[in-house]
């Protein structure tokens, strides 16, 4: 299940905010900084709903491509992530696309896929020896992917793990869930009367309820007159909760080292070998979910509560510094970005954390069988012991262990 927050189907149509993880610096001080390598993570753009609730006269019919699939919108949200993102690192890229220096993955969905597609068309047109067809400004990039049943890295939330199957039981009969859930037992029982979906599950309610009423109201469909402004509401923040449960509430660390943590195990190896000298790569791009924004965030113990929006996307950079003996270091500053280019939703106490744990678990990888000094020194608290050879409950091998300690 994908899902987004809610917005007014006038609203929805305005360019929607991209979550961006901006470069920053704690110590500006320090001399210039040169720009090595960005990792990518994005959430795709506006689409159809996945299913829907058996009272809903809105049929999959109603969709132009049926259900679950990227609309002209979300093409319109990806096409304006490709252009910021050109306009950002384009030097860095030589404004071209050279395949030893761009890697794009995506979970293998059509709106994923597509959105990644969209995406490429504005960050890479063709340009000089580049143009095969004059009248078409498009160049065909390649875009990786594995079938869903294989995909140990961005199809999030691997359910097929016992383990994590486990802590997700423990949770939902958690105090802690109980007491969050508690005000809308009520409401809860009233839904299947309006909606015809008669579980009471929240993940259920999130994909079969809100989820199609919210994609309904961003393309202007008449929603069913239960659906006020207070119903939405509620069923936003049962989804919000229903996310949340997955990743958090109850052993977040053990449930990260199992979900998220992987794919930040894969940036961290990524940047490592990106001060190789032998390194060519410049940019590597991961096309997925809201629940793998989601994941990402828990693992770095970032998130927010709130539902990552269409085209969503952090931006990690890795920079090394001139004159200095250590290594290079990654430096991240979450907040929103419209296309004003303001960050009108910045999270400092974001930007502290996740610096100082990806900086730090970098260095560490960096710095394996070394003495050398670290770049940054915490002042509360260190990144949990990477161990190279624990196996998680699931027999998968490290990849699986989060590097960072819960807060």
């Amino acid at each position: 299940m994908r899902a987004a927050p809610l917005l007014g189907a006038s609203a929805a149509r305005l360019p929607l905010s991209l979550f961006l993880l901006l470069s920053f610096r704690l110590d500006r001080g320090v001399g210039a900084k040169e720009l090595k390598f960005v990792t990518l993570v994005f959430r795709h753009g506006d689409r159809s709903p996945i299913e829907t609730f058996p009272n809903d006269p809105i049929k999959e019919s109603s969709w132009p491509q049926g259900f679950g699939q990227l609309t002209q919108l979300g093409m319109e949200q990806h096409y304006e992530l490709g252009e910021y993102i050109r306009k950002r690192y384009g030097k860095f890229l030589n404004e071209t696309y050279k395949r030893e220096q761009v890697y794009i993955r995506s979970t293998d969905v059509d709106r994923t896929l597509m959105s990644s597609m969209t995406n490429l068309a504005a960050l890479f047109p063709p340009e000089g020896v580049s143009i095969w067809n004059p009248g078409l400004p498009w160049q065909p990039i390649p875009v990786h992917t594995v079938p869903l049943s294989e995909d140990r890295l961005l199809y999030l939330p691997f359910r097929d793990c016992p383990r994590f199957q486990e802590l997700e039981s423990e949770t939902l009969n958690s105090e802690e869930f109980q007491k969050r859930l508690h005000p809308y037992k009520d409401f809860i029982e009233t839904l299947p009367k309006l909606s015809g979906y008669h579980g009471q599950d929240l993940f259920g309610i999130w994909s079969k309820v809100y989820d199609p009423l919210f994609c309904e109201s961003v393309h202007n469909f008449t929603l069913p007159s239960w659906a006020t402004e207070d119903v939405m509401t509620k069923l936003r923040e049962l989804s919000e909760l229903s996310l949340l449960s997955l990743y958090g509430i109850h052993k977040q660390e053990e449930k990260s080292r199992l979900q998220g943590g992987v794919l930040v195990g894969e940036i961290l190896n990524h940047m490592k070998s990106a001060t190789q000298p032998s390194n060519h790569r410049k940019l590597v791009m991961y096309s997925a979910h809201d629940t793998t924004v989601s994941g990402l965030q828990m693992a770095l113990n970032v998130y927010n509560g709130i539902l990552p929006p269409y085209a969503a996307c952090h931006l990690m950079e890795l920079y090394s510094e001139a004159g200095s003996e250590d290594h290079p270091c990654c430096c991240l500053l979450p907040g929103v970005w419209r296309p004003s280019g303001a960050a009108v939703y910045p999270h400092p106490p974001w930007a502290l954390l996740a610096e100082r744990l990806l900086s730090e678990h970098l260095n560490r990888r960096l710095n394996e069988g070394r003495h050398a000094r670290p770049i940054f020194v915490t002042r509360h608290r260190s990144p949990m012991q990477h161990s190279k050879d624990r196996l998680s409950p699931c027999g998968h091998h490290s990849a699986h262990i989060c590097p960072f300690k819960s807060a």
